[in-house]
């Protein structure tokens, strides 16, 4: 039987067209001012109009990654990334209350709703990457913060994360009412539940670190990790020699955060995301 999240994962892939972008690309920030100058008063006007128009200093501007996303220094939450998509009960805003980064963190929320019935429940965003291996391993790491304890009520299921490879194969990072887990789904429908070896904190930022090499032979491999303040990496699950693909052929690889309720009756929830990155070997 297809995951309760199947009809909206075909209906993502079937819908969206994302395209590359350098918005909030590291290697984007302070571009080469133009100047027709030259001599000494060109080095004065250049250095000027630099000091002028140059976008002030984020965390992103201060490392870099193939995609990075810390949500200062931008208009809208969706600024930088490749499409968003808001449904139901769903909204995306900035939250400059609490962040990892300042000024600001992504705040992703969805209302309560007695029955759902077909309806989703989305408020994601989506970022995608060409790739020309075969066999790509991505690198993703976030922040965020999701009071909901251990557990939510069934049936609900609350989708945190989600990484693809050719918008089919799948790694989420979820929780329903058995608790925290990671679905690991190699083709357009099915997967595995693997559940984490610890509950995440729901009072105060979790860092995750989430590895998978994607393989249509049983090569591929999953690990998710987390930090809290100054302790040290907790593993979470580490999956080796499995397959992680139906696809023989990689062409994009995509990040999806954000809080996704696929179909049932779900109370309100929040979660604040912020200092994404993605990098792809």
């Amino acid at each position: 039987m297809d995951s309760p999240w199947a009809r909206w994962n075909t209906r993502l892939v079937g819908a969206r067209a994302w395209k590359l972008g350098c918005v909030l690309l590291a290697a984007c920030v302070g571009d080469t001012p133009t100047n027709s100058d030259s001599g000494a008063d060109a080095a004065v006007d250049v250095a000027s109009d630099t000091t002028i128009d140059a976008p002030p200093s984020t965390w992103c501007s201060k490392s870099t990654h193939a995609f990075c996303a810390d949500f200062d220094g931008v208009s809208k939450p969706g600024d930088g990334w490749d499409s968003t998509d808001v449904e139901g009960t769903g909204s995306l805003s900035f939250d400059n209350t609490v962040y990892t980064s300042a000024p600001n963190c992504l705040l992703s929320a969805i209302g309560a709703v007695a029955d759902a019935g077909t309806a989703v429940q989305a408020a994601i965003l989506a970022r995608t990457l060409q790739v020309t291996s075969a066999s790509p391993a991505l690198h993703t790491e976030w922040d965020m913060r999701v009071s909901v304890g251990a557990t939510v009520p069934a049936p609900a299921v609350l989708v945190l994360y989600q990484v693809f490879l050719n918008g089919t194969s799948l790694v989420q990072v979820a929780v329903d009412s058995v608790g925290w887990y990671a679905e690991v789904r190699p083709g357009a429908s099915g997967g595995t539940r693997n559940a984490l070896a610890a509950t995440p904190s729901s009072t105060s930022w979790v860092h995750f670190i989430l590895d998978v090499t994607f393989a249509s032979t049983a090569t591929g491999s999953v690990k998710l990790q987390m930090t809290t303040g100054d302790a040290g990496a907790t593993t979470l699950i580490d999956l080796k020699n499995l397959q992680t693909t139906t696809e023989t052929t990689a062409q994009t690889v995509s990040i999806v955060p954000g809080v996704l309720e696929p179909l049932y009756p779900t109370p309100a929830y929040q979660a604040h995301y912020d200092d994404i990155t993605l990098d792809v070997q």
